[in-house]
């Protein structure tokens, strides 16, 4: 080490701080270099993902499932609106079953029955046969089951309380 003007010098003899060299300077490191500027990072293409080469797939890769089913069936085609008849009604054929039915019910309390709703039953029952002609065969179905229903509420009534 050697000492030019009383400050140690660490390099050779004559290649310390000169003349213009302040006691207190200190070696400042040169600048870093500026910063490079940071990409931003690739955005994806714009649009659905590319599709993958047509051809079989790859051995040991799944095939992806299919599309769901459209969840509700198509309209049905416009034309002239459907309009339903209804059946006639006859009136008489059900009113027969309806009082037949209550003459077989009551047969075991009524001791009259026969009167109140057999005979009844069973007069409503041949109108509503007259009727079911021009109707269709349920109606005189309905009406033949009712002078059935008439009469026998009527027998058992007679058997229950005899003749009274």
């Amino acid at each position: 080490m050697s000492q030019t003007n009383g400050i140690p010098s660490s390099g050779p003899p004559g290649t310390g701080p000169g003349p213009s060299a302040s006691p207190l300077s200190v070696a400042v490191p040169p600048p870093p270099p500026p910063p490079v500027p940071l990409q931003p990072p690739p955005f994806p293409p714009a649009g659905p993902p590319p599709l993958p080469p047509a051809g079989p797939p790859a051995a040991g890769l799944p095939l992806a499932p299919p599309p769901p089913p459209f969840p509700y069936p198509p309209p049905p085609p416009q034309g002239a609106p459907v309009y339903r008849v209804k059946a006639p009604v006859n009136g008489l054929a059900i009113a027969s079953l309806v009082v037949g039915i209550l003459a077989v019910c009551a047969s075991w309390v009524l001791p009259y029955d026969y009167l109140i709703f057999g005979i009844p039953a069973m007069f409503l029952g041949m109108g509503g046969i007259q009727q079911a002609q021009h109707l269709p065969r349920r109606s005189r179905t309905m009406a033949t089951v009712g002078v059935l229903l008439g009469a026998v509420g009527g027998i058992i009534s007679l058997i229950v309380f005899g003749a009274a």
